[in-house]
């Protein structure tokens, strides 16, 4: 008992030191370049929700059907308590990373024993990906903490014998977040077929079915609701969209490897592969996890949303962290000696992670891209300045969730141009400020595409500037802004030129 004691409390303290990090860190940065667009969404959802119904994710007139609304409406929730901020909204996945961690214990203890359960719950904190996603506002962390408490669940009350009504609660929850946990489902399914008993089979069906429709009966209310108000269309794209029609299969396939090699990081890896081939137990669930999980991760992930990856943490925490004990088993005759081995080997695999996560968080803007706040600052302050005016903003359109957020901008004051900057004209600017009624014009651009150097070649001048600075190479540019960059060191900016 006192042993158990001291775990739970070791647990506890990681998971406050992790808390207190991750929120620091999530106030050096504003919504950034790099999915910011989301972020900023999913704020504005739950922020309408001060306005209009529950039901209604986006407005009456813009309903979204991307995805469920139940992670808005945790937003929300956070909005209520805290006020509303960007760091409310990153909250959400804060506490869902830390929510995380009793169950990854929960399921590696059930699986194998409390020593692999502590360091799986470690390794999982340290996960380049789990640190990156943990301060965004992202549906992804929130979807990956209610998999790994279903599918822990699950397997807890096979082994004990208890109810599996929490199983189908978290199952209808996950799904509630995000359309891809139905996915818990078919590795559960797999599970029963390869592991349980031809007796037994239908006995653990059978208690499970009712379990998954009380899961099932907040998203089944909400599509019912949608579809009594002539919405079917739009509940047809909730499921039809994600899961068939958003994307080529295999179209991100190398960047989709790249995340989970360098994302979940190499030693991780490299450890859990390592027990996948020592035990060969191709029924662990874990395995079957990582095979469907991932092949849905490898067909699906559209280009630049790598982050499907991070329910797949999970599974490889866990098996790197048995992977380290068998680890030391074999490699050291003594107990003495495995005990030191295994602390080096476990120090080694964390730390290995730590290099991973900065480089992540530099490249993505987490560590001090503020540019998308500044910007907002300098032309809220002078529209504030200067009321009688009337103002349009010509910006990108990935940037216009951003902007809406931080500056309150209406659909008729702003004006899109395409994403991919090279293909913008100096001309094409220039028509749209030709036939805008404002007296006062501004263009919001980044450094792509040479469209800074085009407009000041045709005389106009830059009047304000943002810019976030890193030592690290520029090789990688592609991946998180669309384009190659011209500069030797990563680096990404905001300017405002006045068109009028």
């Amino acid at each position: 008992m006192k042993k158990y004691k001291t775990e739970i409390l070791f647990l506890a303290c990681i998971m406050a030191i992790f808390f207190f990090l991750r929120l620091y860190l999530a106030t050096l940065s504003s919504y950034s370049f790099f999915q910011g667009g989301n972020e900023a969404s999913y704020s504005m959802f739950a922020k309408g929700y001060f306005e209009h119904s529950l039901l209604i994710q986006g407005g009456e007139d813009s309903i979204n059907w991307a995805v469920p609304p139940f992670y808005s409406w945790l937003v929300f929730a956070l909005f209520k308590l805290f006020g509303i901020s960007d760091i409310s909204a990153r909250l959400a996945s804060i506490f869902a990373a830390i929510f995380t961690v009793p169950f990854v214990y929960l399921l590696a203890k059930e699986l194998y024993d409390r020593n692999v359960a502590i360091l799986s719950s470690l390794i999982f904190l340290f996960i380049p990906w789990v640190v990156h996603l943990s301060g965004r506002v992202q549906t992804d962390m929130v979807m990956t903490a209610l998999m790994t408490a279903s599918i822990a669940c699950f397997i807890y009350a096979y082994n004990h014998k208890k109810s599996f009504i929490p199983f189908g609660i978290f199952f209808g929850l996950a799904l509630f977040t995000k359309q891809p946990s139905i996915l818990i489902l078919a590795i559960v399914a797999v599970w029963i077929i390869l592991v349980v008993g031809r007796d037994e089979k239908f006995t653990i069906i059978k208690k499970s079915v009712f379990p998954v429709l009380i899961g099932l009966i907040p998203i089944l209310a909400y599509v019912s609701y949608h579809v009594l108000n002539g919405n079917a269309q739009g509940v047809i794209q909730l499921v039809y969209g994600e899961g068939v029609h958003r994307m080529v299969p295999f179209s991100d396939l190398k960047n989709t490897l790249g995340g989970i090699i360098i994302g979940i990081s190499p030693l991780v890896l490299i450890f859990s592969v390592y027990e996948i081939y020592k035990s060969r137990n191709w029924k662990n669930v874990l395995v079957i996890w990582i095979f469907i999980y991932g092949l849905f991760v490898l067909a699906r992930t559209p280009p630049s949303h790598e982050y499907y990856i991070i329910p797949l943490t999970v599974p490889f925490a866990i098996l790197a962290s048995k992977g380290i004990f068998s680890f030391k088993e074999v490699f050291a005759s003594k107990p003495m000696f495995q005990k030191k081995l295994g602390v080096l080997v476990a120090i080694l695999v964390i730390l290995s992670t730590i290099p991973v996560s900065y480089v992540f968080l530099s490249y993505t803007g987490d560590l001090g891209y503020n540019s998308t706040k500044e910007v907002s600052v300098f032309l809220n302050d002078y529209m504030n300045e200067n009321p009688d005016e009337t103002y349009l903003m010509i910006l990108p359109g990935w940037y216009a969730p951003q902007f809406t957020w931080y500056m309150n901008l209406t659909e008729e004051r702003i004006r899109y141009i395409e994403n991919n900057l090279a293909a913008v004209s100096v001309d094409e600017v220039k028509i749209i400020a030709e036939i805008s009624n404002a007296s006062e014009i501004f263009l919001i651009i980044d450094g792509r595409g040479g469209l800074e150097e085009r407009l000041e070649r045709a005389g106009y001048e830059r009047v304000f500037g943002s810019y976030y600075w890193t030592k690290l190479p520029s090789i990688f540019s592609e991946i998180y802004t669309g384009e190659e960059s011209r500069s030797k060191y990563f680096e990404q900016h905001l300017s405002i030129y006045k068109l009028r």
